[in-house]
């Protein structure tokens, strides 16, 4: 959970070609970085998940909440957690 709050758009290559279509892990186990193959399936769950994040972002973490006091905010570990539980 706390590698997909890290992610941002520009960690996520989509392609029509399996060996470029990549998500970049930047801070993964012992802050190490890695590269993660983007299955079609997955791309596609991604689109539909975020159909206005992927084109029209005012900020650049992929996960995001909206407050009446904050407006946009990343969102924390945890509720992106309760989200992964919903969705699964």
């Amino acid at each position: 959970v706390s590698e997909a709050c890290a992610l941002t758009l520009s960690d996520i290559h989509f392609s029509e070609n399996a060996r470029e279509a990549l998500i970049t892990v930047h801070s993964g186990k012992g802050g190490k970085r890695r590269v993660v193959p983007f299955s079609r399936r997955a791309q596609e769950a991604v689109r539909a998940y975020f159909p206005h994040r992927l084109t029209d972002a005012p900020f650049s973490n992929l996960f995001l909440g909206f407050g009446p006091k904050g407006g946009f905010q990343p969102l924390d570990r945890h509720a992106v957690s309760r989200r992964f539980l919903r969705i699964g």
